[in-house]
């Protein structure tokens, strides 16, 4: 769930994989309480990535879950407009077509 959230907001193109699982992972624990999510961050960049401090990348983390908190969910009637301006993006001629049907029936 935590993951599919995430997903629908812009922060696969901002941020990477690893950042997106850890926040995933971060979030999901915070809801089930299972490791220390601090020490095992600390033990992680100790072994892997001795150079780069933690702070750095729970400021990378933070900025992830407040995008995800942001998200906003479209209505039905959104989605319905949405929908109409994907098949026209998709075959824009069907618009023009459409168009003239219409005003044929007018006549």
């Amino acid at each position: 769930m935590v993951a599919d959230k995430t997903m629908r907001t812009e922060v696969s193109l901002l941020f990477s994989p690893g950042q997106l699982a850890l926040a995933a992972l971060r979030r999901a624990n915070e809801e089930y309480p299972v490791v220390n999510f601090e020490r095992y961050l600390n033990d992680i960049l100790s072994r892997q990535h001795p150079a780069r401090p933690v702070p750095e990348l729970t400021k990378y983390l933070d900025a992830i879950d407040q995008m995800v908190n942001n998200l906003v969910t479209p209505t039905a009637v959104d989605m319905k407009h949405i929908d109409r301006k994907l098949k026209y993006c998709r075959d824009p001629g069907s618009h023009e077509k459409s168009k003239k049907r219409k005003h044929r029936s007018k006549d």
